[in-house]
């Protein structure tokens, strides 16, 4: 059985949402490791918010979807998930 994927990608600026500046890479990154470990992608979330922001609610979906389905969330860069160190350590 593939093992089960929740991809989260996330930019930091509208501008960069609408012209998809970053996402497209992110999304590259994601699936070029996906298709070499042989897993398939449930779901992914999408976010244009601060990475200095921890509430965020896309970020909160995909955490509590990869728990609930026993996936494993997947990121481009650990930055995507915050700029905090403190955030990252009380995931």
């Amino acid at each position: 059985m593939a093992q089960k994927l929740i991809s989260y990608i996330r930019v930091s600026t509208a501008k960069q949402g609408a012209s998809g500046l970053g996402m497209e890479a992110q999304e590259a990154s994601i699936e070029a490791y996906r298709s070499r470990i042989g897993a398939s992608i449930v779901a992914s979330y999408t976010e244009v918010e601060s990475g200095k922001q921890n509430a965020r609610p896309e970020l909160l979906k995909a955490l509590h979807h990869a728990q609930v389905t026993g996936s494993v969330l997947v990121i481009a860069k650990l930055d995507r998930l915050s700029r905090n160190a403190a955030f990252l350590l009380t995931l």
